[in-house]
């Protein structure tokens, strides 16, 4: 089943245009607020459009703040980790934990390796880092 290129996915979305779709619906309730506030308090029309507007700018002003949490791209989660290195927390045989940066994984290791061991994470498999034990030889 292919996707229509009418529709664009979310992943092919920029990060502006998913802030917006995603402040769409906070704008639709406060307009309407803003009507039924004025029906009931008496205030006239303009103070709909510039309670909405405010509303608006106050999203607009906020974008520059969560923009890099609307951006897509690159692996998240463990697959980020592909790569990094890693310090043996509790003995790999075969599955123990790392650390990680201040992080403590779940890792999986073909070869044994005991605590203060360095690995390299090599893929994963779900929540389970997956590792190779680093030896002096590969590292020179």
């Amino acid at each position: 089943m292919s996707e229509s290129k009418s529709q664009p996915s979310a992943r092919s979305r920029s990060a502006w245009q998913r802030y917006w779709l995603y402040q769409l619906p906070g704008i639709v309730v406060v307009a309407a607020l803003a009507v039924v506030a004025a029906q009931w308090l008496s205030l006239p029309p303009w103070a709909c459009v510039l309670a909405t507007l405010l509303w608006v700018a106050k999203d607009a002003a906020l974008y520059p703040v969560v923009k890099l949490s609307y951006q897509t791209g690159g692996p998240t989660g463990p697959a980020s980790l592909i790569g990094s290195l890693g310090t043996v927390r509790d003995a790999l045989d075969p599955i123990g934990l790392i650390k990680i940066g201040p992080e403590l994984w779940k890792a999986k290791s073909s070869s044994p390796a005991a605590a203060g061991d360095v690995v390299r994470v090599v893929g994963c498999a779900g929540m389970t880092l997956l590792v190779e034990v680093r030896t002096p030889e590969a590292e020179g």
